[in-house]
């Protein structure tokens, strides 16, 4: 297992999104425009394949090809921000795995050095989607853009999962992660923070 910590992984796509602002004269902004940051700043093409819809995407590094799959195309429509998520996961494995297993696995007959399954929880897979939702809500981003937004309740976090071209689990997840959100799964409620939750106050 090769461990990439998880500040790594927020500045190699941050890394990323700033090259192409500059190459592309793009400010940040949401939504993260994944699709031209593929094929503009990576240089890779995007394709279908038809697989087990459980296959969500896959990459090809010899040839700069990223995957989706058609037969998910009914998982893509039901969860709105999932098909950018894959490609942002794809982009994922390009910047933190592509070094090593190239081609050695096929689709369709066709090469490539990553397939990625819905729920895999292969210690890659959770890398690339740890830089996914990093690639498509960089931490700046989102603390600068909600900064004055009331966002503790699901109707304001469906709205901006909407406006990011993200799902909504993504989002609270990312939130979670940045601190900035805490979910009590016991009432079902939105805090700031845990303590707040809790009821309990702090010195300062």
């Amino acid at each position: 297992m090769t461990y990439i910590s998880d500040s790594t992984i927020e500045q190699k796509s941050f890394e990323l999104l700033s090259k192409y602002s500059k190459n592309f004269n793009w400010q940040l902004s949401f939504p993260i425009p994944i699709e031209m940051v593929i094929e503009k700043q990576l240089e890779y093409s995007l394709d279908t394949f038809f697989e087990d819809e459980n296959i969500l995407g896959a990459i090809d590094q010899t040839n700069k090809i990223i995957y989706t799959n058609e037969n998910a195309i009914s998982y893509f429509k039901s969860y709105p921000g999932s098909f950018e998520f894959t490609l942002a996961h794809e982009v994922g494995h390009w910047d933190l795995h592509c070094d090593y297993n190239s081609n050695q696995l096929r689709i369709m007959n066709k090469p490539v050095s990553m397939i990625c399954r819905a729920g895999d929880r292969d210690f890659k897979e959770i890398q690339a989607n740890k830089y996914a939702a990093a690639l498509l809500m960089p931490e700046y981003l989102v603390k600068e853009t909600l900064k004055a937004v009331d966002y503790y309740n699901w109707p304001t976090l469906y709205n901006i999962a909407k406006d990011w071209h993200v799902s909504v689990t993504a989002l609270k997840n990312r939130l979670e992660k940045l601190k900035l959100l805490y979910f009590d799964e016991e009432t079902q409620s939105f805090y700031e923070n845990k303590i707040a939750a809790s009821g309990q106050q702090t010195l300062f």
